[in-house]
């Protein structure tokens, strides 16, 4: 990948970091969006991730953290989505932070990505 390729992924990475900083200061219900930007991290993973098959090697960091950040934002779609004792309030903060955790995961891959392949 090449100058202007690796200053976009870090310029992604950066601005996928500034609207989770962003969701999470937000106070109000925030769980979907927060899966959202870990799918979004996840996918951007992967799309660096293709940008280095050629290269002959095993996976590299990028597709890895995009598949556990994927697989975090499933775990915290399947939180959500399954019922709970209080089924008229809004869902506890355990989704957001495990969203969040794949988010930062996925951030992780894209800024290794350009590094290590």
């Amino acid at each position: 990948m090449g100058t202007l390729g690796t200053t976009v992924v870090l310029v992604l990475g950066v601005g996928l970091l500034l609207a989770l900083a962003a969701l999470l200061r937000r106070g109000r219900e925030i769980t979907w969006p927060s899966i959202g930007l870990a799918a979004l991290a996840s996918a951007a993973c992967f799309v660096v991730a293709g940008m280095h098959v050629g290269t002959g090697r095993g996976p590299g960091s990028a597709i890895t953290c995009g598949g556990l950040a994927g697989l975090l934002c499933l775990l915290s779609v399947v939180l959500v989505l399954l019922p709970s004792r209080h089924a008229d309030g809004p869902p506890g903060r355990l989704p957001v932070w495990i969203a969040s955790a794949g988010t930062l995961l996925g951030v992780v891959g894209l800024v290794l990505a350009p590094v290590y392949g």
